[in-house]
C-alpha cells in the first residue's frame, strides 16, 4: 500500500506536495501467494473435473447398456406374450374340438341300439350238456 506523507508548501499560485513512501512489498507477496493458492485450486478443480468426466462416461456407458438390456427384455417379453396368446388360442380351439367330439360320440352312442347275444344260450350245440 502506498503511504503518503504530505508536506504542503505554498508557492506562488499553487501548492507543492512532496514525500510519498512505498509500503507495498508485503502486499505484493500476499497477492503472489493468493495467485499461487488460486492456481493450486484451479489445478485441483481441473483434475476433479477430469475425474468426474470419467465417472460420468462410465455411468453413461452403464446406463446405455442397461437401457439396451431393458429394451431387449421388453422385446423378448412381448414375443413371449405373443406366443402365450397364440398357444392359448390353440388350446381354446383344441378344447372346442374336444367338446364337439364328446358331444358327437355321446349322440352316436345314445343313437346306437345293440343288444349283446347270449353266447351260452343262443349258440349251444344241440346235444351239449350244460
Amino acid at each position: 500500500m502506498l503511504t503518503k506523507t504530505l508536506v504542503a508548501t505554498v508557492l506562488a499560485g499553487g501548492i507543492l506536495i512532496t514525500g510519498a513512501t512505498w509500503m507495498g512489498t508485503e502486499k505484493i507477496e500476499n497477492i503472489k501467494n493468493n495467485i499461487v493458492s488460486m492456481e493450486e485450486k484451479f489445478i485441483s478443480a481441473v483434475s476433479d473435473n477430469d475425474f468426474l468426466k470419467g465417472r460420468f462416461n462410465g455411468l453413461s456407458d452403464k446406463f446405455n447398456n442397461l437401457n439396451e438390456l431393458y429394451n431387449d427384455t421388453i422385446s423378448d417379453r412381448d414375443k413371449l406374450q405373443n406366443e402365450v396368446t397364440r398357444l392359448e388360442s390353440e388350446l381354446e380351439k383344441a378344447n372346442t374340438e374336444i367338446t364337439e367330439l364328446e358331444t358327437y360320440s355321446k349322440e352316436v352312442d345314445e343313437s346306437m341300439e345293440y343288444e349283446e347275444i347270449n353266447r351260452e344260450k343262443e349258440f349251444q350245440i344241440v346235444g351239449e350238456v350244460n
